[in-house]
């Protein structure tokens, strides 16, 4: 009887936990839901275990709700997250000594509903979206997996280019362009390939663009035009240049030269470009240029590392494993700086951005 009594009261505390843990877990991702305002999302995610959360904050630097993910090195600074209107695309690349979650994810930034497409091979690296298809690449025993999976259909389909390796695919007037390195002759040089499939990866275009340099993962676009940053020659000596090529013929109209940074994100903003100046593998840079159409730069010290960045509205944001910082994007002046937990077995992977 008396075993009886003091196991009544464990049990109804236990519940009590339970319920109440249940409840904050609940209200933290529904307080972000609620949230009416424009919120920054920062992705924080591990490569030891399937845990990611994104914290969200307000432009005040309040934090306003948090949503914890069963994913393992979800998203990555080597490429920004492709986003089209209100959806968000990423990659879980699972453990980092395995890399096996063979999959992309969807988060729609209104409800934050998440919906994964199946792929067939480890280790993807970089995704794009061309309306219902979603592609993605992987490299495995010295060949790369170039694939996409029909959210119609349901179905998936791939292509393999041996001895390669494909550094980043993005997507131009329906069309997927990649990037591909093939060994040389010389093993510190590169052949370098810029090539243009259809949506249903059927090659139509192929260059060889060795001597140009090796393009970054990012790139912007106009009307008529797309632009890639090129940090490195094709053996892999530093350079600073912006590829300008035809989006008509794929022709590289001009190379603009950059020689004071090593560009790695660019933007177009106001008629003139934003170009991060940072090196993803060192973690080096802290600035951003400004080049206006008829060439004049100016570079700006923020004066912290650049590996994640994103332009919404009249802001430059950046957030790094240690801070976000919110700069005017006017003069770069600092607004907001919020302090983030730097823990030794997590790092921070990509920025989002809803906007209810």
């Amino acid at each position: 009887m008396k075993r009886e009594l003091y196991f009544l009261p464990l049990l109804l505390l236990s519940l009590s936990l339970i319920v109440l843990l249940s409840a904050c877990k609940k209200d933290s991702q529904s307080t972000v839901k609620e949230y009416n305002k424009p919120s920054i999302g920062i992705i924080e995610t591990k490569d030891t275990r399937y845990e990611s959360c994104i914290h969200w904050y307000g432009f005040d630097g309040k934090k306003v709700g948090e949503m914890q993910l069963k994913y393992a090195n979800l998203g990555s600074d080597f490429y920004s997250p492709q986003k089209i209107k209100d959806d968000v695309y990423l990659i879980p690349e699972g453990l980092g000594n395995q890399k096996d979650t063979k999959k992309v994810i969807r988060m729609n930034l209104k409800s934050l509903e998440i919906e994964e497409y199946p792929f067939s091979n480890i280790a993807l690296n970089h995704t794009t979206v061309i309306e219902n298809r979603i592609y993605a690449i992987n490299t495995l025993n010295n060949a790369t997996y170039l694939e996409f999976y029909d959210r119609k259909s349901k179905q998936n389909k791939h292509i393999v280019r041996k001895s390669s390796h494909i550094n980043s695919i993005i997507p131009i007037d329906n069309m997927v362009v990649s990037f591909r390195e093939v060994d040389d002759e010389n093993p510190e040089k590169k052949i370098i390939f810029m090539e243009v499939y259809n949506r249903d990866l059927k090659l139509k275009y192929a260059k060889n663009i060795t001597d140009y340099g090796i393009p970054g993962e990012d790139y912007c676009e106009d009307k008529n035009f797309f632009y890639l940053p090129v940090a490195f020659t094709a053996e892999y000596k530093n350079t600073g240049k912006i590829l300008k090529i035809n989006k008509k013929n794929f022709n590289i109209e001009e190379e603009i030269g950059v020689p004071e940074i090593k560009p790695d994100r660019i933007y177009i903003h106001n008629g003139e470009f934003l170009i991060t100046d940072y090196d993803p593998v060192d973690g080096s840079g802290t600035s951003v240029m400004r080049l206006t159409p008829g060439g004049k730069k100016k570079i700006i010290d923020l004066k912290t590392s650049l590996s994640l960045t994103y332009i919404f509205k009249g802001y430059f944001i950046v957030a790094n494993d240690k801070i976000i910082q919110i700069h005017d994007i006017k003069d770069f002046k600092l607004i907001k700086k919020i302090p983030l937990k730097d823990k030794d077995d997590s790092y921070t992977s990509a920025i989002l951005l809803r906007n209810p």
